[in-house]
């Protein structure tokens, strides 16, 4: 029997017995602070605006539909482009779909080796999106909040719908 239980986020407390919630401990996990943060306001270096994901490429994250939701806005939003950092099994079929719908010159899809190169991503761009179904306590949009970029995630998701205030 342990003295304490330790969750992500609030509403975990909800998963245990209320006869033990006074034992729960929430504590999100850390998130460093930046040293630069984004100026979302304007383009950058290279006259572009950028919508960012970041996280592992599988099916839960959704990743597809925001690939599907550009390509129905690209045209009407020509100087934004679509920067998909992570890995995962589902990479290949996202390089796949986005070849498929003719954005490669407007999306681009990359790895990162370390948390300090994402945070030398992160000021670069101007909206973070997390398309998932759940999420646990979801490091990358905390970490988009940080560094003072407006996200967008679905408000029936878990994780997210408690960090992000609509």
């Amino acid at each position: 029997s342990s003295s304490t239980c330790h969750v992500l986020m609030p509403s975990y407390k909800d998963f245990f017995p209320d006869d033990i919630h006074d034992k729960i401990e929430v504590i999100p996990s850390p998130i460093s602070s930046p040293l630069r943060v984004a100026n979302t306001e304007f383009v950058n270096a290279s006259g572009r605006y950028i919508i960012l994901y970041s996280g592992r490429f599988s099916f839960e994250k959704r990743v597809h539909l925001l690939i599907d939701a550009f390509s129905n806005l690209k045209d009407d939003f020509s100087d934004w482009d679509l920067w998909l950092v992570g890995d995962g099994p589902q990479e290949i079929e996202l390089i796949k779909q986005v070849d498929s719908l003719g954005l490669s010159d407007r999306v681009r899809v990359f790895k990162v080796q370390n948390t300090d190169e994402m945070y030398e991503i992160y000021p670069l761009v101007n909206v973070f999106v997390l398309p998932s179904i759940q999420e646990g306590c979801p490091m990358a949009l905390r970490e988009a909040m940080i560094h003072k970029i407006p996200v967008i995630g679905f408000s029936d998701c878990s994780g997210t719908n408690e960090i992000v205030d609509d």
